[in-house]
């Protein structure tokens, strides 16, 4: 019961996330833009799904259906509640981008996935494949996945040190009682990292900059590769 819940729930997820998709290519997608993203949002994506086709293909490859199976559920949870939430906010300044980047990731994931979830992955192909394109995507091969660029190892795990870090100031405010809705004040003075990826940092956590060095009372304070991050949370 419990394998069958997570699957529905799962499929929903999907079928939610297809329509976004469906929006935005509407909405976005007639403009052609380089497939050498500018955001780090889609970079990352883009890599995100790379690395899970390669490791999708492997298991299959060996036949190990049960292994590669499991690897779609944390997908599509990423997908819809990470990368999906996220695009949003830069949909007016990199809508294009963000149309090109889910056509061709969702390509990737329909491919590999087609033989594990043939309906969704139907779906999701007929939602982003062009006119150049294949019917159906049961009817495509799949091609043999390069490997990922050190930049590409990189913000993977720039992305994975923000989102811990993302979900330790949420954790922060529940603990002090404070709403997401409320504007916070933080220091970025000894915190280092790309505009893109401070934008969600900022936009996430609803942060304000400003310079904490007299400021008392309830500080958090963290420490990664990105430098030290001190949030107000009065």
């Amino acid at each position: 019961k419990e394998v069958l819940t997570v699957f529905r729930d799962s499929t929903l997820l999907l079928s939610n996330s297809i329509k976004y998709v469906s929006y935005v290519l509407e909405s976005y997608g007639r403009e052609v833009v380089s497939k050498t993203y500018k955001h780090p949002l889609n970079k990352w994506w883009q890599a995100y799904t790379l690395d899970y086709a390669r490791k999708v293909d492997t298991y299959l490859q060996s036949y190990n259906i049960i292994e590669a199976a499991r690897l779609i559920i944390p997908y599509i949870h990423d997908f819809s509640t990470w990368y999906i939430r996220r695009s949003k906010d830069i949909l007016s300044s990199h809508g294009a981008e963000v149309a090109t980047c889910l056509r061709e990731t969702g390509k990737m994931f329909s491919i590999i996935t087609a033989s594990l979830q043939p309906f969704s992955t139907e779906r999701l192909w007929s939602t982003v494949k062009t006119q150049e394109d294949i019917e159906s995507v049961h009817l495509t091969e799949i091609t043999e996945y390069a490997k990922l660029t050190e930049k590409q190892k990189s913000l993977m795990l720039k992305m994975s040190v923000l989102r811990q870090l993302l979900s330790d100031i949420h954790a922060a405010r529940k603990e002090q009682f404070v709403r997401v809705r409320q504007p916070l004040y933080a220091d970025f003075s000894e915190f280092s990292a790309d505009d893109g990826l401070l934008e969600l940092l900022q936009t996430e956590c609803n942060l304000l900059s400003k310079d904490l060095t007299r400021t008392e009372g309830e500080i958090y304070e963290s420490e990664t590769e990105f430098g030290k991050l001190k949030v107000d949370l009065v």
